[in-house]
């Protein structure tokens, strides 16, 4: 990349300094550079520089951009530390929380757990959005709070608001952090939280901070973000503004910033865009599927002779229903089209917990020890499974489980059992089944002889687990998991910890650092696309279901919701724009002809 006099302006800049620019600007690129610099300048022995980002994509795109694209020396790259924020606050947090009054021994609720322990609330409250991107109510607040205090398990939510008191009431940890990071780099900037600012503050109090941003690009307008978030650092450090204009690096010889842009504007300065595909698909359904089908394998062909074994191409959706949708027609195929291989970025809440139900299973306790233990983990089960949108009929399962479950205390205290129908005396003979099984000691074996008993087995609600264990497809991934539970092999009958391993499995996934950006063909829905890079982008949204005679009765899985001008039309082309920004090469977008994307209906 050849450095512009705006980015110079940003690599020269002393002090506290926000760099602005849109998708590919730079904006990255141009940090690296000056992080890189400032080890070899500044840096004594024991201190480094700190990249924060939202996204965990981001972060491992920007390793391997300081390892590879950039040649930085090993002995450099390694004073460069590459986090997530909530990494780096859950880090101080363990460390220092106690000072608050937090327990000592601290543990991370995952987002799965969080939704099981506010599910009875949100029966109560609006959870309408499908992006799962929810700001938590003051009344689920004070529930995470007394978990947090009590318990010590900390939900994401409570990291900032959390972080922000410590290092306002105990100034002297921003000087530890000062010590260790005197340069801070704020990627996403735009983004952060009002408690996020609140620690920027007391960081930059004591360490210079670089942070980029590009306003335009600020998707997350519903949890507590601010438009004025650039102007709040300007004004309050007496920052340097530096803006590298939207000239797009990512996408330099192609139209996708350009149009990117209009879809922003609302207005086309253009009848055409050079990478930019608009295709609309019938409305039977296998015909649109075809058409999309088509399009991957094409746009596959293509990015795999643009960048070899490196090729990446991006299916972005508006919903997670969709999502799963669109991965098994790709997984179980559409007549004689050929499979796509792929990997679906799905919500994982319920397969989260179904792998915690199945921890349980593979510890092989006695029913007197273990059985209770197992309903407990069901029922958690069903009051998490849907995430930050909790069914009624789940939470009425799960209250039902932990009712029989009392039922059978009672009855087995004075010598009786159950009806032989009832759920709880099936689910005991499952378990029984699982007591049964010969294990191998190879853990991916013994996981999938457990799945397949809780999937055959005469307990209906068990085989909701055993499907939503497939989602996981962990087991073609997680060599640690399978390590640590070849190590907890106790060579008799079982394992021992499996369910605190499992659990450990996915904290530590969470904070997972080295993963590669992904590859292949990925199907997930726009805002997980967020800090991602593709070679290409096939955006598909769902059809209208239309009746003869009266039009269209349905009309969900747009990237506008209903298809309709609304209140939040300027967040939907925010989103819009983020996600056809996200390609290389080319960006096609393909909508329904019988109700054509509001957003690019003028140009069809």
């Amino acid at each position: 990349m050849k450095v512009t006099d705006e980015q110079r302006r940003a690599l020269d800049a002393e002090g506290h300094c926000l760099v602005l620019g849109g998708p590919g600007a730079g904006k990255t690129t141009i940090s690296i550079m000056k992080a890189a610099a400032f080890v070899e300048a500044e840096l004594k022995p024991e201190q480094h520089v700190l990249f924060l980002s939202f996204a965990r994509a981001t972060v491992s795109r920007v390793s391997e951009g300081i390892a590879r694209d950039l040649n930085v020396p090993k002995a450099v790259s390694n004073r460069i530390e590459v986090d997530t924020y909530h990494s780096f606050f859950w880090r101080i947090l363990k460390g220092h929380g106690y000072l608050l009054g937090l327990p000592h021994s601290l543990e991370l609720l995952l987002p799965a757990d969080v939704a099981g322990v506010l599910s009875e609330l949100r029966t109560t409250t609006d959870q309408s959005r499908d992006d799962g991107l929810l700001e938590l109510t003051d009344e689920e607040k004070a529930v995470l709070q007394t978990v947090a205090f009590e318990d010590g398990r900390i939900g994401f939510d409570l990291f900032a608001p959390l972080l922000a008191d410590l290092l306002t009431k105990f100034p002297t940890i921003g000087d530890l952090v000062a010590n260790r990071y005197p340069l801070i780099i704020l990627d996403e900037f735009q983004d952060t939280s009002d408690e996020q600012w609140e620690i920027v503050k007391r960081l930059g109090s004591k360490s210079r901070c670089l942070a980029l941003a590009d306003p335009d690009q600020r998707i997350f307008d519903f949890i507590a973000t601010d438009p004025e978030r650039s102007n709040h650092f300007i004004d309050y450090f007496e920052a340097e503004e530096i803006d590298l204009g939207g000239l797009s690096h990512r996408n330099l010889h192609t139209d996708i910033t350009l149009f990117g842009d209009d879809i922003l504007r609302g207005t086309f300065s253009q009848l055409a865009y050079e990478g930019v595909d608009l295709v609309g698909y019938p409305r039977i359904e296998a015909q649109a599927h075809t058409k999309l089908i088509t399009e991957v394998m094409q746009a596959r062909k293509r990015a795999m002779k643009a960048s070899g074994e490196a090729w990446s191409v991006a299916v972005l959706v508006p919903t997670k229903p969709l999502t799963k949708k669109i991965s098994d027609l790709f997984t179980q195929g559409l007549g004689k089209m050929p499979l796509i291989p792929h990997t679906a970025v799905i919500e994982r809440d319920a397969a989260i917990l179904s792998a915690h139900c199945i921890g349980v299973l593979l510890e092989k306790r006695p029913v007197a020890d273990g059985f209770e233990r197992f309903v407990l983990q069901v029922a958690s089960f069903y009051r998490g499974r849907s995430g930050s949108s909790p069914a009624k009929g789940h939470l009425k399962t799960a209250n039902s489980f932990v009712a029989d479950l009392q039922k059978r205390r009672e009855r087995q205290a004075i010598g009786k059992d159950l009806p032989a129908n009832s759920k709880m005396r099936k689910m005991e003979q499952v378990y029984k089944e699982v007591l049964a099984l010969s294990f191998t000691g190879d853990p991916q074996q013994d996981w999938v002889m457990v799945r397949n008993v809780l999937e055959k087995g005469c307990c209906v609600q068990l085989r909701d687990i055993a499907e939503e264990a497939r989602n996981l497809r962990f087991l073609d991934r997680g060599k640690q998991l399978r390590l640590v539970l070849s190590e907890d092999w106790d060579g008799a009958a079982a394992y021992p910890s499996a369910f605190d391993l499992t659990k450990e499995a996915f904290v530590q996934e969470h904070f997972a650092m080295a993963g590669q950006p992904e590859g292949g063909v990925v199907i997930m829905n726009l805002h997980k696309a967020k800090g991602k890079q593709f070679d290409e982008t096939i955006l598909f949204e769902d059809m209208p279901i239309i009746v003869r005679g009266i039009g269209i009765v349905r009309n969900s899985g747009r990237f506008v919701r209903e298809n309709e001008a609304n209140d939040n039309i300027a967040q939907y082309r925010k989103n819009f724009r983020m996600a056809v920004t996200r390609s290389k090469y080319r960006t096609t977008v393909l909508t329904p002809k019988q109700d054509k994307c509001i957003l690019v209906r003028a140009l069809m």
